[in-house]
């Protein structure tokens, strides 16, 4: 499926999603939280060309299912919203920028939905869900980097990446903790953007890029305050891996023109965070 078109579909689920819930029992809330953060991108033969490393500051609304509610037991639904950004180190095999110490800063918002069964009841149920979602991000390199050394020549690109996952794994209570543990793997697809006026390049370009399926992990940990009050914390571990992209033709912004074959390098991405807030169940 073209990945404008995955795009499209994904945010309509992710938009009815809210509506629904709001005729079912549901939790409301906010969490703020940490992510370590590394993405690499590689050459041709496989090789690592350039890596970035640091921690993204994650920030997010969700609405989900209550951890044990009274009806519609079976029931699994919700979904989050998160803004994250961070400032990390950057290196570039080029042995140009061996001695240099450069910076790139990203920014980017992310929409996550869940639907699926619990089998079972409290206190130990497994669970099954399907997981649709929505990542954009904005990378952006340090202003003193010469982009000319880069075999892409653009300070800035974006990410607009649509994703489905399948998760499985337990669900339980003790006491007033509710915990459960997801497992699953996940396709993603990417569209790439770059803009002319952050390049070297005469026109905007854009590549459709596809994925390798990767995996994730979510722990969710819910404490019981009182009737309607619950505190949250939250820890994941996530990938993305996309594959390298088709080579375009572009003019370059230079007198006289000239043309450049432009490639998007294979990149991989992983991050893992914990998260902490509190809810409101309805």
């Amino acid at each position: 499926m073209n990945p404008t078109n995955l795009v499209r579909f994904i945010l309509l689920i992710l938009l009815l999603y809210p509506i629904a819930s709001m005729a079912l029992p549901f939790e409301f809330g906010g969490k703020v939280g940490l992510e370590s953060f590394n993405s690499q991108e590689l050459d041709e033969n496989g090789q690592q060309s350039e890596e970035e490393t640091g921690v993204r500051y994650v920030f997010s609304a969700f609405l989900h299912s209550k951890p044990d509610p009274e009806h519609l037991k079976p029931f699994i639904y919700g979904g989050e919203i998160k803004l994250y950004t961070a400032t990390t180190d950057y290196t570039n095999n080029n042995p140009a920028n061996a001695s240099s110490d450069f910076e790139s800063t990203w920014s980017g918002v992310s929409i996550d939905g869940e639907i699926g069964l619990r089998l079972g009841s409290m206190p130990f149920a497994w669970e099954f869900v399907a997981r649709p979602g929505f990542d954009s991000w904005i990378r952006t390199l340090d202003d003193d980097f010469n982009i000319a050394t880069r075999n892409v020549q653009t300070e800035e690109e974006q990410y607009l990446v649509a994703t489905m996952g399948l998760g499985t794994g337990p669900a339980w209570r003790s006491g007033h903790w509710y915990g459960r543990l997801i497992g699953g793997i996940k396709y993603s697809s990417a569209q790439v953007d770059i803009a002319a006026d952050k390049s070297a390049y005469a026109e905007d370009i854009e590549f459709d890029i596809d994925g390798k399926t990767t995996g994730f992990v979510i722990i969710s940990n819910t404490i019981q305050i009182s009737d309607r009050f619950l505190m949250k914390i939250d820890g994941y571990y996530d990938t993305y891996h996309f594959k390298r992209s088709n080579t375009k033709t572009v003019n370059n912004d230079t007198q006289p023109p000239i043309t450049s074959d432009v490639t998007i390098p294979e990149r991989k991405q992983r991050s893992y965070g914990i998260h902490a807030g509190v809810s409101l169940d309805f």
